[in-house]
């Protein structure tokens, strides 16, 4: 069993490797990179408008609000509601790529 892409060093080079190496489906890969850009992007994004360097979601509303809008969601709502279900949908298929590495 293909273990490389369990070794790359940051998280959206590891899900292109597990698609690339057909770890994952390639529609499960694909939905995993994306998820890795959605929450990179949101990372980013919360680093630029914080006054310190680590990535920490914001709670109040206005600012889950404005961090919404960048990434093309209604609310605050909907954001926090797409966060759990990105880092839900990632843990299952990390936990299932990590399944198929197993020895």
């Amino acid at each position: 069993v293909k273990r490389t892409a369990l070794k790359v060093q940051n998280s959206l080079d590891t899900a292109r490797a597990i698609g690339r190496e057909r770890i994952l489906s390639k529609s499960d890969a694909s939905g995993l990179e994306r998820n890795v850009v959605f929450m990179r992007t949101l990372e980013t994004l919360a680093r630029l408008n914080a006054e310190k360097p680590d990535f920490v979601l914001p709670e109040g509303d206005s600012e889950l609000c404005v961090l919404s809008a960048f990434v093309d969601m209604r609310s605050a709502r909907a954001l926090k509601e797409r966060i759990r279900l990105v880092q839900r949908r990632n843990r299952r298929l990390l936990q299932r790529a990590l399944e198929v590495c197993k020895p």
